[in-house]
């Protein structure tokens, strides 16, 4: 997933001049410029990507010494609230807003009103749920739920994938983390 990221970025940056131009002439204006332009019609968090995928190869010319300056330097990034899109605030639901989701979801039997039931609860992820086996629940007295792989979508290979790695793991570590209740 990390290189279909990669690639959308990539593909977004040829769309602007600044992809045309030879490493040697690109100035902090020339990739200031291309944020705002990116900002113009995409989130700040596309714009913070766009400036890693700008900003790497010049690193790296400098590096190999083929360019003299840092010009990341001299970069202005665009704020959020200069972005077209502007980042959603995430908020958990309310005790009142919890017990009328659970109103609803009693009200039927279906394996997704389960699993929403199950986030609920939990805070678990749609993607970590989704990827749950049989072994990753340990009934007893207090019961585990071990979440230690998700289900990852690639786009650009039209296909689905269970990642052996959640998310959020400590250090790229696959000991996932356990879930557990009373």
């Amino acid at each position: 997933s990390t290189a279909d990221r990669y690639m959308t970025s990539i593909e977004t940056l040829e769309k602007y001049t600044l992809s045309q131009m030879l490493i040697t002439d690109i100035t902090a204006d020339d990739i200031t410029n291309y944020l705002y332009e990116v900002a113009a019609e995409y989130a700040h968090s596309t714009v913070k990507k766009q400036y890693t995928i700008v900003s790497a190869p010049l690193h790296h010319a400098l590096g190999n010494k083929h360019i003299n300056v840092d010009v990341t330097k001299g970069i202005t990034m665009p704020r959020p609230e200069d972005c077209k899109k502007l980042p959603r605030s995430i908020k958990d639901f309310s005790r009142p807003e919890q017990k009328k989701m659970w109103a609803e979801i009693e009200k039927y039997e279906s394996f997704c009103d389960y699993v929403l039931g199950f986030q609920l609860e939990t805070g678990v992820r749609i993607h970590e749920a989704l990827a749950l086996e049989w072994d990753d629940i340990a009934y007893g007295k207090k019961p585990r739920v071990h979440i230690h792989k998700t289900v990852m979508r690639l786009p650009r290979e039209n296909k689905t994938i269970i990642s052996p790695t959640p998310k959020y793991s400590l250090q790229g570590t696959t000991q996932g983390r356990y879930l557990t209740g009373g």
